[in-house]
């Protein structure tokens, strides 16, 4: 197997960035400079800068000329576009690949599933949602397109900082749980109607959750 290529300086504040952000200890709404970022980050302005400018493009932040970088904030009205996004997405794939999923990838759901309910019990909120976003891309990858799983990877970068709060009641933590095993049971019954209907009712319960309800 190929090793991956070393990340340069650019792509190294980019993904320590968008972290920060994910992670909430880059406040929404906060406005911050970059040399700020780069005191704190012990980075050059260039790197930082180039990072900026891609996460810009990922829509978490705008930079904001000769003042810095707003970190951005996501409306009840974006968390409703991009679960519909994610929706439209994995629904698709479901049906397209649906067919290929084969014992080892039961295994290694179910693994997930166990280590989700380690984290919970540990009440480990970013551990969670890493884990869920691994289990949705698992399910993903089954249908090999790549541009696809990019709209996905950003999608679920943004959607992250609705779950963590959508985690801090608890009662989510146990939901999802629940809704991954009964995903398992239908691929485990070969009923791809059933997976793809528990797929969507899954993902939208996540803006449910958050919101109280859904409406067009």
């Amino acid at each position: 197997m190929k090793n991956k290529l070393p990340l340069n300086l650019s792509q190294k504040a980019y993904y320590k960035i968008k972290d920060l952000i994910i992670k909430g200890e880059l406040k929404q709404g906060e406005v911050l400079s970059i040399l700020l970022l780069s005191k704190q980050l012990q980075m050059g302005r260039t790197p930082i800068t180039n990072a900026c400018q891609k996460l810009e493009c990922d829509g978490l932040i705008k930079v904001i000329p000769r003042q810095g970088i707003l970190v951005k904030m996501m409306s009840i009205d974006d968390a409703r576009e991009m679960y519909e996004s994610r929706v439209a997405i994995e629904t698709y794939c479901a049906h397209k690949s649906f067919n290929t999923f084969n014992e080892d990838d039961l295994l290694c759901l179910r693994k997930m599933i166990e280590e989700q309910e380690l984290a919970h019990e540990q009440w480990d909120v970013y551990k969670f949602m890493e884990i869920d976003t691994d289990f949705h891309l698992r399910l993903m990858k089954k249908h090999n397109n790549e541009t696809l799983i990019k709209l996905f990877n950003n999608l679920t970068d943004k959607i992250f900082l609705f779950g963590i709060k959508n985690l801090s009641n608890g009662t989510r933590f146990s939901e999802s749980i629940r809704e991954h095993k009964e995903l398992i049971k239908s691929l485990d019954f070969n009923e791809k109607d059933s997976f793809i209907a528990k797929l969507e009712h899954h993902i939208m319960n996540g803006y449910v959750s958050l919101t109280g309800s859904y409406q067009i």
